[in-house]
């Protein structure tokens, strides 16, 4: 995956979750958390909160790190 589409695709992600607060039938913060997830791979100060949280809660961090290499995989980054 491109930088750019990466770039796009998490912006989508914070758009839905943007709406998702508005409506309440999306769930907002699922898709904001996704969205981050995806612009931290991109721009390296919002990896800061999720090195916090690898050390505060391992356990969830695990959790987002899984999803992070599924949805936005490193490889196709470059």
């Amino acid at each position: 995956m491109k930088i750019f589409l990466r770039v796009a695709l998490s912006l989508a992600f914070l758009a839905l979750g943007v709406v998702g607060w508005v409506l309440p039938i999306l769930p907002g913060w699922l898709f904001v958390l996704v969205g981050l997830l995806g612009l931290s791979t991109v721009y390296p100060p919002l990896r800061h909160p999720f090195e916090l949280i690898k050390r505060r809660y391992p356990r969830l961090h695990a959790h987002l790190a899984h999803w992070q290499e599924k949805l936005f995989p490193e490889k196709d980054a470059k």
